[in-house]
């Protein structure tokens, strides 16, 4: 193998790493923000959906949190694309074997970056814009993230829940017995389990189980780290 494909996981890995403390740090500040200004049963009832002109007049009572929660969705938006980079990364690295499992993997892995890519997309070109601008909100329920019940939040949960828990449970065969492969696996075992059982039991509906995703990928997002350190080990030995 040459170093290409294990410089482009390694650096794709950093990037990754990078973009998941953004969304990290945003989000502590999004709930902090919000607890600071009421309490958590006032919190509670503020973020049960109840239609598109109540959320538009919440959505613009306070610009800091307006410009938080737009870094947040830039940064889960550019994440999936860098998942898919790193999948394919290590996808060029594995025995011949198993590439058939890889490549089922970065499959799934393209569905979910496609779909996400898709759903924070419309949120900033139809929602943000519509509600900033005064436009027209009819029908735009269906496509807000805060409406979990909505397409769009289906749309998410298919994405990051579903299929990119399925891929983080099919990489698990490309990594080896090492102590930070084993750290790998157990991050991607993680998410895998959350993110499938989640996935599942948003299409039954039960969305009460939701915030389990988000404990799922903060919980992964300490395989992105020590895969550049894999990445990084590989190119030193590979052949140019």
């Amino acid at each position: 193998m040459s170093k290409l494909p294990a410089r482009i996981g390694f650096w794709a890995s950093i990037a990754e790493t990078l973009v998941t403390l953004v969304y990290i740090i945003g989000l502590v500040i999004l709930i902090a923000a919000a607890l600071s200004q009421h309490s958590p049963s006032d919190l509670a009832a503020q973020q049960q959906w109840t239609n598109m002109i109540t959320y538009a007049q919440q959505y613009t009572e306070n610009p800091v949190s307006l410009r938080i929660g737009l870094l947040v969705q830039a940064s889960a938006f550019l994440a999936g694309i860098l998942i898919l980079v790193v999948f394919l990364a290590i996808h060029e690295m594995v025995d011949p074997n198993l590439k058939i499992v890889t490549r089922i993997a970065s499959a799934f892995v393209l569905m979910m970056a496609t779909l996400s890519s898709w759903g924070y997309y419309v949120q900033w070109a139809s929602v943000h814009q519509a509600i900033m601008s005064g436009g027209d909100l009819e029908g735009l329920a269906q496509f807000a993230e805060s409406n979990i019940s909505s397409p769009g939040m289906a749309t998410l949960q298919l994405s990051w829940a579903l299929f990119y828990g399925i891929a983080s449970l099919l990489i698990l065969p490309a990594f080896g017995r090492t102590r930070i492969e084993k750290w790998i696996k157990a991050g991607f075992l993680f998410n895998g389990l959350i993110g499938v059982v989640v996935g599942i039991a948003y299409a039954c509906g039960i969305t009460s189980i939701l915030p389990l995703a988000i404990l799922g990928l903060i919980g992964a997002s300490f395989v992105y780290p020590l895969l550049a350190l894999r990445f990084h080990k590989y190119v030193k030995k590979a052949p140019e």
